[in-house]
């Protein structure tokens, strides 16, 4: 569903007279609902995104990253994932690397490279959200009615109605749930993906 048609669903079910207040107050519940659903720890949409050539400079983090999955080299090798003081106490002798972090913009390693590498991560990615200006994303079109549940949430907090907000926050921890149990049921097993053909290494769902 595109947030037009869930703006129009949100609408006909709160169903309230005096609707102008509660309509100009729409687009907030939108993004209070997304940044919700984005920090729910149940809620994880995974994506493999991008195959990086590295040496001892430092690649970018992708766009929408939200959480490491797991960072394979060419040659099979396994970086896991750690803190930036854990990669800086290896910044030494050029190396295999063992470890990596999140650095501001830049993805850091322990020991740097030594040499060229095809560099993968894998990782939770975070949505766009939907708004007038963007009308879908894949949440909306694979589970619109988690935005829906959320930002009905929302609007019953902002009226204060305590009965009807805890019926929608009951809808969307079941769908929650549904959906957790669906990606986790859909989530490929052991063997990263060579975005050049082949496979890899078993992938490390430590993560950071």
């Amino acid at each position: 569903m595109t947030y037009t048609e869930l703006e129009a669903a949100v609408k006909s079910w709160l169903n309230r007279n005096n609707f102008a207040a509660l309509e100009a107050e729409i687009p907030t519940f939108f993004s209070l609902a997304q940044s919700r659903i984005d920090r729910d720890p149940d809620f994880k949409m995974i994506e493999l995104i991008a195959s990086e050539v590295v040496s001892t400079g430092t690649p970018s983090i992708p766009g929408g990253f939200s959480k490491g999955i797991a960072y394979t080299f060419d040659d099979g090798c396994q970086m896991k994932g750690a803190n930036i003081a854990e990669v800086e106490a290896l910044k030494g002798t050029p190396g295999t690397p063992t470890l990596i972090a999140p650095a501001g913009t830049e993805f850091i390693f322990g020991p740097p490279p030594n040499t060229d590498r095809d560099f993968t991560v894998y990782f939770y990615r975070r949505e766009t959200p939907i708004s007038s200006t963007n009308e879908s994303n894949t949440l909306s079109t694979q589970h619109p009615e988690l935005i829906l549940f959320a930002v009905l949430l929302e609007a019953c907090l902002w009226l204060k109605d305590d009965q009807r907000a805890a019926v929608w926050e009951g809808r969307y921890q079941q769908t929650m749930d549904g959906i957790a149990i669906h990606e986790e049921l859909k989530q490929w097993e052991p063997g990263s993906i060579d975005m050049r053909g082949g496979s890899q290494a078993p992938v490390d769902r430590g993560g950071f």
